[in-house]
């Protein structure tokens, strides 16, 4: 039945008519594809694929980052004005084209967007931000520093799209004292895809893999330590 129905609709026009009254006719066609085929057609599109570069220039503070080569490999370590990492993703034609490499995407009902939220909330919180957030890993075509400029060919946040979502969230008041660690790694596509894959998949902590930080186990743990012979 699909393949006469395809057949059968090989032409299909579409006339639309716009606001000054022209009449516009566009024409179609429908061909079948398999699920194999329709795979194959992907990733030959895939491979060719190429997202509109996405060239940033952020502003740091010389004091907070450094670059480092390393058998051929340039990356920079930096830590960003929250600010900035918002104003790159509001500015026009940017935003979520920042994630192209990125295989997580926005989980706007994510327990941990909700967590970074909660961080957010409180001045003691977004002071400190950097050290409870994990921060960006990004990767580039190429970069350039000076002074306090970084100037970034084809930025792609490859990790940490959570992050960046849930700080847009926030003013620009809000988030004044706000800082972000920034990874950032000159990289060809198989060696962005391979770094997104990789800071994308580390396992998952549990509830108890956090009891031993509980002060009732530190506690249990100093009382057998002082026991002799000590206990465990």
């Amino acid at each position: 039945a699909a393949k006469n129905f395809a057949a059968s609709k090989s032409a299909v026009e579409r006339a639309f008519s716009l606001a000054d009254g022209t009449r516009i006719v566009t024409q179609c066609s429908l061909e079948l594809l398999s699920e194999a085929n329709i795979a194959r057609l992907f990733d030959e599109f895939r491979s060719g694929f190429r997202v509109p570069a996405t060239d940033v220039e952020i502003r740091l503070d010389e004091s907070l980052q450094y670059e480092f080569s390393s058998a051929g490999a340039k990356s920079l370590r930096a830590t960003v004005p929250a600010t900035e990492l918002v104003r790159i993703f509001r500015t026009p034609g940017m935003g979520f084209r920042l994630f192209s490499l990125n295989p997580r995407g926005p989980l706007a009902s994510a327990k941990v967007n909700k967590n970074i939220a909660r961080t957010l909330d409180s001045a003691d919180g977004r002071r400190t931000f950097h050290l409870r957030n994990n921060g960006l890993c990004a990767t580039c075509d190429d970069f350039s520093l000076r002074g306090g400029r970084l100037t970034v060919k084809n930025f792609q946040i490859v990790n940490g799209c959570q992050t960046t979502v849930t700080l847009e969230k926030r003013s620009d008041g809000e988030l004044s004292e706000t800082m972000v660690d920034l990874k950032l790694a000159v990289a060809d596509q198989d060696l962005a895809k391979t770094i997104a894959d990789a800071s994308n998949s580390q396992t998952a902590l549990r509830a108890k893999d956090y009891a031993s930080f509980e002060n009732q186990q530190r506690q249990l743990q100093h009382e057998f330590e002082m026991l002799r012979p000590p206990w465990y």
